[in-house]
């Protein structure tokens, strides 16, 4: 009976111990899965969005501090005829891009910048794109929302139309869709 006691104690701390050092491991992993996910999701936007202008490929410029950067540029390699990826620094830059991401990792002060100068300079086929909180709400035109176990599309009609991109039917179906504010 002692035996039986000791044996089920060391079995239940092995199980703790198991779970715990999963529980630890598990969010880095998840985050390192959510963020390929966001990777795949911004690659395949270029797909899903009419564009003008777009005979020799498209040009994704990350600005500022990227989560998933290596992910894209990987990607990038793989499909060198459909997009390339450029990091930058400078809004002026933005004018050579079809997209312009920021990430989370910048403040919201940052990613308003660039909201801020693609409305100012009145850039046509730039799709500003952020996996920050409300980017699209904010005036961006595409944000990435983490929420319970899936990733959402929410998408600024008005910052689309703006910029004379045309979602197709099938983003439209995916994405939650925004009106920017006047």
């Amino acid at each position: 009976m002692i035996r039986s006691s000791i044996s089920r104690f060391i079995c239940t701390l092995f199980s703790c111990l198991l779970v715990g050092i999963v529980l630890v491991s598990t969010p880095s992993e998840a985050q390192e899965r959510v963020e390929k996910i966001k990777a795949v999701f911004l690659f395949k936007l270029l797909k899903y969005i009419d564009w003008p202008d777009t005979d020799e490929g498209y040009v994704m410029c990350l600005y500022g501090k990227q989560s998933f950067a290596n992910v894209l540029d990987t990607i990038a390699q793989a499909n060198p005829n459909m997009f390339t990826v450029k990091h930058i620094d400078q809004l002026s830059e933005l004018k050579s891009c079809h997209v312009g991401f920021v990430s989370r990792l910048e403040s919201v002060a940052k990613a308003n910048q660039l909201i801020t100068y693609a409305r100012a300079q009145q850039i046509k086929g730039l799709l500003l794109v952020s996996d920050q909180t409300d980017f699209a709400i904010r005036g961006g035109g595409i944000s990435f929302q983490e929420s319970a176990e899936r990733i959402l599309v929410i998408l600024n009609s008005g910052v689309l139309q703006r910029a004379q991109l045309e979602p197709n039917s099938r983003l439209m179906q995916i994405a939650e869709i925004v009106r920017e504010p006047l």
